[in-house]
This record gives C-alpha cells, sequence and structure tokens, in this order.
C-alpha cells in the first residue's frame, strides 16, 4: 500500500507557506469534484437524444446512486484523517496500515453495497414512483453503475493531484464511450452505465499500481 512520503512534501505540508500549501491542495480537488458530476451529466445529455424515458430514468436513480457514494466517501475520508495525522507524526508504518484497512473495508463495503443494491433496486425504483420503461430504464442503469474508491487515500498523503487526473481520464474516455455505446451501437440505457463502469477500469488498475508502488511519494 502506500509507502512513505517523502521528506521535501513533508515539510511542504507541515512547515511551508500555509496559503499557498491549501491552494495547492483544495485546487485539484475542486476540480475533481467537477469532474465526478460530469459522470451523470454526461450520461443524461447523451440519454436524452435517444429518448426522454431514458433521461428520466437516470434522473430518477441518481439521487440514490450519489447517496452511495456519500457512504463510501465517508469511509476513505475517516481513514484519510487518520492516515494524515499519521504521516505527519511520521509513523509511516502505522499510515501504510491505516491505508491497508481503508482499502479492504472499502472493497468489502462496496462489494456489501453492490449485493444490497442488487436486491433492493426493484423495490427502491418502484418507491421512487418509475412505472413502466422508465422502472425497466431505471433498474437497469442502477443495477450496473459501481463505485470508485480510489481517491481519498492519496488524498490523505498530501497528493490530490493524481486522483484528479486519474479522474479526468476517467471522463475523457466516458465521453468517448457514451455516444459510441448509445448512439453508434444503440445499447440504450444500459450502454452509458457500462460506459461509466468501463471508463472506470483503467484507472481503478492505474490507481492499484500507484498504491503499490515502492518509491516515495
Amino acid at each position: 500500500m502506500p509507502k512513505q512520503i517523502s521528506e521535501n512534501k513533508r515539510n511542504m505540508i507541515l512547515n511551508g507557506n500555509l496559503s499557498q500549501t491549501i491552494l495547492m491542495l483544495a485546487v485539484p480537488v475542486m476540480i475533481n469534484s467537477f469532474i465526478q458530476s460530469m459522470y451523470n451529466l454526461t450520461d443524461t445529455f447523451w440519454l436524452g437524444r435517444i429518448g426522454t424515458e431514458n433521461q428520466s430514468a437516470i434522473t430518477l436513480v441518481s439521487p440514490f446512486q450519489n447517496i452511495l457514494n456519500s457512504f463510501g466517501s465517508g469511509i476513505t475520508t475517516a481513514g484519510a484523517i487518520l492516515i494524515s495525522q499519521y504521516l505527519g507524526a511520521r509513523k509511516d508504518e502505522q499510515a501504510n496500515k491505516m491505508a491497508n484497512h481503508i482499502c479492504i473495508t472499502s472493497l468489502g463495503f462496496s462489494l456489501i453495497c453492490a449485493l444490497l443494491c442488487w436486491l433492493i433496486s426493484p423495490a427502491l425504483v418502484n418507491w421512487l414512483g418509475a412505472r413502466g420503461v422508465v422502472y425497466e430504464y431505471g433498474l437497469t442503469y442502477l443495477r450496473i453503475v459501481v463505485l470508485d474508491l480510489f481517491t481519498a487515500v492519496k488524498q490523505a498523503q498530501g497528493d490530490t493531484v493524481k486522483p484528479m487526473l486519474l479522474n479526468l481520464l476517467d471522463i475523457m474516455i466516458n465521453l468517448i464511450l457514451d455516444p459510441l455505446f448509445l448512439i453508434v451501437f444503440h445499447f440504450g440505457i444500459g450502454g452509458a452505465a457500462f460506459a461509466t463502469l468501463i471508463a472506470k477500469i483503467p484507472c481503478a488498475l492505474i490507481g492499484l499500481i500507484l498504491l503499490t508502488k515502492s518509491d516515495q511519494l
């Protein structure tokens, strides 16, 4: 998992100019949040091109997807605070152990959420008021979309740029796959969900490699 933070980065965060450090860490996080919001925006735009029922379905289930993302972010954010404290205290071994726990917990949480979401999706979409094709489309989209839980560990180490770049790569892939799956291949709302899923796979693999690198951050 994450290795020792470099002395230069540690000194910059702990002893450097406060305003400059905050801006350096915060600006990529703000850009990253904007990029994250582009997923549903991109799907909604292209689904609107093939039918209002598809657009209505994704608008209906998006709040539930955001709730799941918030739960996942809660786990990683809590762990990120502990990692930051350990790194600031120069307890790198404990920081590595905490990062291991975060990754294992996040993986377990995502698996449980995927299973529960699959089981309760029909009742949930019905409870939201969906009927007919909107119900079918909403259920299809909700059962395919998955979560991305890489970002917080890197941010806890004072690295907010790599998560931003990875998510930028995600959205670029999604921007290409959405029209390809929806307009060219006519996959429907399932194509939008699969585009989001496939876009996250390369970046998840890159994130795993970055987290297991042996050099300093």
